[in-house]
């Protein structure tokens, strides 16, 4: 660990994303949390479209892609269904998590479904 600990370094996920509302709440305006779907239409692409929607964004929500994504809309419809043609499923898609959000010093989540067979 390093002797430059800033108060970030020691904040919690939940912490993270309420700094975040909290920001934009002192700004007057709305959190903008935009939601993408890794591995849409690749993986290198995927990171940095990733990285460079980051520094615009309050938060984001990265989707990991499922099997039945039909409560989504046409638009997380697609490009989840795009991915599931790559056969980029969610154990290749998670260690994405890590490098995509790792130096862009925005908030995320994750989210993925589990459709029962």
């Amino acid at each position: 660990m390093s002797d430059t600990t800033t108060p970030t370094d020691t904040l919690t996920g939940l912490e993270h994303i309420a700094a975040a509302f909290a920001a934009a709440r002192a700004r007057g305006t709305a959190a903008l949390m935009p939601y993408y779907t890794l591995g849409y239409p690749d993986r290198a692409t995927s990171l940095d479209i990733v990285a460079a929607i980051a520094a615009d964004s309050d938060l984001l929500e990265l989707g990991v892609p499922f099997s039945d994504p039909l409560a989504d809309g046409p638009t997380i419809q697609h490009s989840t269904q795009a991915v599931s043609y790559t056969h980029l499923d969610a154990p290749m898609i998670a260690p994405m998590l890590v490098p995509a959000t790792q130096s862009m010093g925005t908030p995320a989540s994750s989210s993925t479904e589990i459709t029962p067979m």
